[in-house]
């Protein structure tokens, strides 16, 4: 993994819609029309049949379910933030073997996503720095290069 941020110069290409899409047919495109046509109408028409009520009646499931997701993503996240030497804690079932014993980062971000899922991927992504910083350093040593004139 590179773990670089995205700025948003990264996603200027968005702004510029022609050039987006003269990448796609524009059979593709009619077709993508369409069928978003086609399931909005079938929302619109079909909702007042098939949602008529809540999934859970009661406030009370409603309110523990929602915490059982976020306490599920917070378990998820609080493992991934207690990392020591980019090694999650040993015992948690599958993470802590594919994370700790095979280090495949060497092998690209394609080897690295196929073989520890994408959602590992992108929760590791979270929780871990954005550069790995080097022993000592510190503003006041990014001072002390700059007064010598290492780099402007």
């Amino acid at each position: 993994m590179r773990s670089e941020p995205i700025l948003p110069s990264d996603l200027a290409w968005l702004l510029s819609p022609k050039v987006l899409l003269s990448f796609v047919s524009p059979n593709n495109i009619k077709y993508l029309v369409i069928v978003l046509l086609v399931g909005a109408s079938l929302y619109i028409g079909l909702r007042k049949f098939l949602f008529k009520q809540n999934i859970f009646s009661s406030k009370r499931y409603q309110i523990t379910s929602l915490t059982m997701i976020i306490l599920a993503c917070l378990f998820v996240h609080l493992i991934f933030s207690n990392k020591k030497d980019n090694k999650i804690v040993n015992g948690i079932p599958i993470l802590s073997k594919i994370n700790n014993n095979q280090d495949i980062t060497w092998m690209g971000n394609t080897t690295h996503a196929h073989f520890k899922s994408l959602s590992f991927v992108w929760l590791n992504q979270l929780t871990t720095q954005n550069m790995q910083y080097p022993k000592g350093y510190n503003q006041k040593k990014l001072k002390v290069l700059k007064k010598i004139q290492i780099f402007d």
